[in-house]
């Protein structure tokens, strides 16, 4: 029987636990995309997230290998959510990387990590795959 593993701790917002979701099966730490309306577009929450699970994966000895999916049919990911990016500027990007966190979890992770890309793939979505 495939056991749901929780990641999230500290995250209340349901809906969230359903646009990323990780599982551990057969050594294999898989990390689910699935936020359908809007192509997986990557949220703040989503990228935080994202990272909780990379680094719980890592943690964990029961994960040889992380593996990033998509539940969304013909969709990856379409990168950042751009509609967090409404009323800001350019200075309220200036030397700030929206994908940093995500970056230094992979970047950190000693466990080798790989996208299964089914579908369209965009912006932070191919930094992602």
């Amino acid at each position: 029987m495939r056991q749901l593993r929780t990641v999230f701790k500290g995250l209340t917002h349901r809906s969230l636990f359903r646009k990323v979701e990780a599982k551990v099966e057969d050594k294999i730490g898989y990390i689910y995309l699935n936020s359908p309306s809007d192509f997986n577009a990557l949220s703040i929450d989503m990228r935080n997230s994202i990272s909780q699970a990379i680094r719980s994966h890592e943690a964990s000895n029961d994960v040889k290998v992380i593996l990033f999916l998509s539940k969304v049919p013909k969709a990856f990911c379409a990168g950042a959510n751009i509609k967090e990016f409404v009323g800001k500027t350019a200075k309220d990007f200036d030397n700030n990387d929206i994908f940093k966190d995500i970056h230094d979890s992979i970047y950190q992770a000693k466990k080798p990590i790989l996208s299964a890309v089914n579908g369209v793939a965009l912006g932070g979505g191919c930094e992602l795959a």
